[in-house]
C-alpha cells in the first residue's frame, strides 16, 4: 500500500471535550516540581494562586475523564488520510510548543474543549513524526492556549524516502547570546517518583513508569529512550 503523506496535512482530527478544577491544577503543580515554598501554585488559598501556565498540556490526554486511562488504549491510531497505522507503544512526545493567549481559570465549568488538526509531517530512515496544532477554547470558542505538539512514531514508514511539510510553525524563541554567561543559573534534581506524581495529571504513557515499560516493551529503540530517560548521569526527566 502507498501513502500519500501530504493528504495528511490540515487534517481536522476532531475536537475533545475536556474539564478541570483546582485540585488538578495542585496535583500538576507537585508533579512538575513545585515545593511547598510554591504557594502560589501549590495552596489554592494563597492570595496569588495562579494554574501553572503549562498546565493546559496534560489535558490532551485526559479529556475529561477524572480517572486513570489505557493511554495505548485511548491513543490507538484513528486513521488519518496519508498516514500508515500508527502504533501507540512505539510513540514518544518529541516536541512541544505552548502559546499562552489568555490565562485559564482555576475551575473550567463545563463547555471547554481542544480542537485539533495536523499541520506538519515529516519522515525519514527512523521513522514519522506528526505535528499538530491543538487549541484549547471556552464554551464560546474563545481560544486561551494554543499548543503545537510533536509525536515521533518510531520505526512507521510510508514512502521510505525523505519528507518534509508543514503548513504552521511553532513561535520561535530569541537565539541564546553567545557572547556572555547566563544571566540566572537555576538547578533542580527530581527522582523517579516525580514522574510516577506527574502521570497521575492524565499522561498515562506506560513510559512514565520506567521498570514496568522495560519489561513490556520489545523495541531495542525504545528500551535505550527509555533507558536515557532514566538515567542519573543525566538526570531524571518526565
Amino acid at each position: 500500500m502507498t501513502f500519500d503523506l501530504s493528504r495528511a496535512i490540515g487534517h481536522d482530527v476532531g475536537a475533545k471535550k475536556t474539564k478541570w478544577n483546582r485540585r488538578d491544577l495542585l496535583l500538576y503543580a507537585v508533579g512538575i516540581g513545585a515545593t511547598a515554598k510554591d504557594l502560589n501554585i501549590v495552596y489554592e488559598l494563597d492570595p496569588e494562586f495562579a494554574p501553572f501556565p503549562t498546565f493546559p498540556v496534560v489535558l490532551n490526554f485526559r479529556g475529561d475523564s477524572q480517572d486513570v486511562i489505557d493511554f495505548n488504549k485511548n491513543f490507538k491510531s484513528v486513521p488519518i488520510p496519508g498516514l500508515p497505522p500508527l502504533d501507540p507503544s512505539r510513540v514518544v512526545h518529541a516536541t512541544m510548543s505552548t502559546e499562552i493567549l489568555r490565562p485559564i481559570p482555576p475551575d473550567s465549568g463545563e463547555g471547554w474543549q481542544l480542537t485539533n488538526r495536523v499541520i506538519g509531517v515529516h519522515e525519514n530512515k527512523s521513522g514519522i513524526i506528526v505535528e499538530n496544532e491543538i487549541m484549547l477554547v471556552d464554551a464560546n470558542g474563545t481560544p486561551y492556549t494554543r499548543m503545537i505538539t510533536g509525536s515521533f512514531n518510531l520505526g512507521a514508514k510510508a514512502t521510505g524516502k525523505p519528507f518534509s511539510k508543514a503548513i504552521v510553525r511553532a513561535p520561535q524563541a530569541k537565539p541564546i547570546p553567545q557572547d556572555r554567561p547566563a544571566d540566572h543559573v537555576f538547578k533542580q534534581f527530581t527522582t523517579p517518583e516525580q514522574a510516577v506524581v506527574y502521570r497521575l495529571s492524565g499522561d498515562y504513557n506506560p513510559l512514565h513508569i520506567g521498570q514496568y515499560f522495560l519489561r513490556q516493551t520489545t523495541s531495542k529503540e525504545i528500551y535505550s529512550y527509555a533507558t536515557k530517560i532514566k538515567d542519573p548521569s543525566i538526570g531524571q526527566r518526565a
